[in-house]
């Protein structure tokens, strides 16, 4: 596997768990604003407000729930391969650049081939391609999958 597949994996990895924020981030703020609303109209208690009450929180709930999805196209974005190979060369202890530049001359010849080589082996015996990136995305992932969650039982309640 050359470095840009390997860069490639890992930037999917990634996206993969943006995606996941973005979306239970989505799902449990509009969940939990419509069982806002279900809640504060129940026993007819909309008929003493304005009209529009349900229909602002509704809205507010579209609103919460396209914010999300915003935030997840940045968050996708930011996981570019520029931004990947900086924070694996910064994690796995390589100067600035050096990845980058491996990667640019990987399949330019040998000397190309031997100094990719060369990278792979001191990410080898680092602490290999991101891993603490890798973590922070996946617990920042699987926090928002609980808070959207409690966002849908609330809903479900």
């Amino acid at each position: 596997m050359t470095l840009a597949q390997e860069l490639q994996r890992l930037v999917a990895a990634v996206r993969r768990w943006g995606i996941a924020r973005a979306a239970a981030a989505g799902v449990g703020g509009a969940t939990l604003g419509l069982a806002i609303v279900a809640w504060a109209i129940a026993d007819a208690r909309w008929l003493a407000w304005p009209r529009s009450v349900p229909f602002l929180g509704v809205g507010a709930a579209l609103v919460s729930a396209f914010a999300a999805a915003w935030w997840g196209r940045r968050l996708v974005r930011a996981a570019g391969p520029v931004a990947a190979a900086a924070i694996v060369e910064r994690e796995g202890g390589l100067r600035h650049g050096v990845l980058r530049g491996a990667l640019e001359v990987e399949r330019d010849s040998s000397l190309g081939a031997l100094a990719a080589g060369r990278v792979r082996s001191q990410l080898a015996d680092g602490p290999g391609w991101a891993p603490a990136w890798r973590a922070a995305g996946r617990r920042a992932a699987l926090g928002t999958l609980a808070a959207g969650a409690v966002g849908v039982a609330g809903a479900a309640l």
